[in-house]
């Protein structure tokens, strides 16, 4: 993954879809970790962040709003049926 940032946060996860992505980003402040979840759209527009202060729940957060954007995009197609 190439280096990316986004609001002084390092994105140091992601996971990419067909129509967008879902990133993890860290950023230190005050001697501490933050992490923050967002949807990324063209690797440039980020959007509903979700801000954390664990690195565990930041990572669980990721994975389930991967999961529930799968979860729509396969509700949608058996909709379509």
């Amino acid at each position: 993954m190439e280096k990316r940032q986004n609001a002084g946060y390092d994105i140091i996860k992601n996971i990419v879809l067909p129509n967008e992505e879902f990133v993890l980003g860290i950023k230190t402040i005050d001697g501490t970790n933050k992490y923050v979840t967002w949807c990324c759209v063209n690797k440039t527009n980020y959007h509903y962040g979700h801000y954390i202060d664990d690195y565990r729940s930041a990572l669980i957060d990721l994975y389930e709003r991967a999961k529930n954007s799968i979860q729509w995009e396969l509700d949608r197609l058996e909709e379509q049926k």
